[in-house]
């Protein structure tokens, strides 16, 4: 443990974390070191917006599961992937609620923040001084990224209310800058060079081990619907699904 002086060096980085969570030009600088990766999943099944805007125009597929990947998974991750972690969260689109998240989670960091430094200080009375600079700047810094990470996801979680149709969930990877740690590819997309990162999702395990189901498929509005049905049906048959999961067509129109 630090001394009461280093104690006091890392509560002075932590609370500076906090007020960094207050201000968002600061935040932005903060978080632009570190890797973030992001899946957005919607809870309506047959949007226009989501067709128009993710689909070539209503062109392409919605996937569907059944359930969605609980706390077994994203431990099966952090074990895998130390210094990285995973979480499944639904997105807040209430500047109400937000603003109300973000009270409890400083007035959270600010009691832990306190409570540490009253350790350090009873600690500074009785131990003397045995850790290096070297050592007391590094746990400084581990810590503080720690909070930032924190921080970060929970921001990930925040919308402007105009989107609030898409009921959203979000999986956000968040890294410690190592990227030789995790498989990450990279994909095209409007000339742009895209990384992400591939995720075990546990199709065959159970929904209470936090395994996914694949319940379903839907694809948009189309000129040939029959036809794109079947060439579904066969797709999943060539992996192994057979009848097991549903192929629907959207409720919407081609045209208005």
């Amino acid at each position: 443990m630090p001394s009461g002086k280093s104690g006091a060096a890392l509560c002075v980085v932590l609370r500076s974390t906090v007020f960094d969570f207050l201000s968002v030009r600061r935040l932005n600088q903060d978080f632009s070191g570190i890797p973030v990766f992001v899946a957005c999943f919607c809870r309506k099944k047959d949007l226009l917006s989501q067709w128009r805007g993710y689909a070539d125009r209503g062109g392409g597929y919605a996937i569907e599961f059944l359930t969605r990947p609980g706390k077994a998974f994203e431990a099966e991750w952090d074990e895998k992937h130390p210094g990285w972690s995973v979480a499944f969260s639904r997105v807040e689109y209430s500047r109400k609620k937000q603003l109300q998240i973000i009270k409890v989670v400083v007035e959270r960091l600010w009691s832990a923040i306190d409570e540490v430094e009253q350790l350090y200080k009873a600690d500074a009375k009785t131990e003397p001084f045995v850790e290096s600079l070297d050592v007391s700047q590094q746990l400084v810094e581990s810590m503080s990224y720690d909070c930032h990470k924190l921080i970060l996801q929970i921001l990930l979680c925040f919308k402007h209310p105009t989107f609030s149709e898409e009921q959203e969930w979000r999986m956000a990877v968040i890294g410690n800058g190592d990227l030789s740690e995790i498989n990450m590819d990279f994909r095209t997309s409007n000339g742009s060079l895209i990384p992400y990162v591939v995720l075990p999702l546990n199709l065959d395990s159970s929904p209470s081990r936090g395994g996914l189901t694949l319940n379903a498929i839907r694809f948009g509005p189309t000129r040939h619907p029959r036809q794109t049905k079947q060439a579904i049906r066969m797709l999943l048959a060539k992996h192994g699904y057979g009848r097991t999961v549903d192929v629907v067509g959207s409720l919407i129109p081609l045209k208005p």
